[in-house]
């Protein structure tokens, strides 16, 4: 028998009810992703916006890791305070490198990474940590 998840049964039961249990607003809500700049937390647990996104410019200031932390969780508090408590999923621009933080370290695009030919160095850049 497919599941809807293809995962345990239950899993999908659980899912199911929780689909029931939205309005139409709430589900609209869930599938939005809004650019940070453009709302506030309060506005993720009035709409339950179910993704926000920090493009560019999408940083907080100061642009520390500490201040990027209390930034997502913010959002991510106001998520969990809307009626069904669904989390947030929090993405950032940054597919080579998060370049919106400052002292991070930046990798050429994927395909830039591909034209070395180097099939050893385009794995290892995912798993590399930045020289301190």
């Amino acid at each position: 028998m497919q599941t809807l998840t293809g995962l345990d049964p239950q899993v999908d039961t659980a899912i199911e009810a929780l689909l029931e249990r939205m309005t139409l607003a709430e589900k609209i809500g869930q599938m939005t992703q809004v650019e940070k700049n453009s709302l506030t937390p309060q506005d993720v647990a009035d709409y339950t916006i179910g993704s926000v996104l920090s493009g560019g410019g999408g940083n907080p200031t100061p642009n520390t890791p500490a201040d990027w932390a209390a930034m997502v969780r913010r959002f991510q508090e106001a998520a969990l305070r809307s009626r069904l408590a669904i989390p947030l999923l929090y993405g950032v621009d940054a597919v080579h490198g998060h370049n919106n933080l400052v002292g991070a370290t930046i990798f050429p695009h994927n395909i830039g990474l591909g034209a070395t030919g180097d099939a050893d160095l385009t794995a290892r850049v995912p798993r590399s940590r930045p020289a301190n």
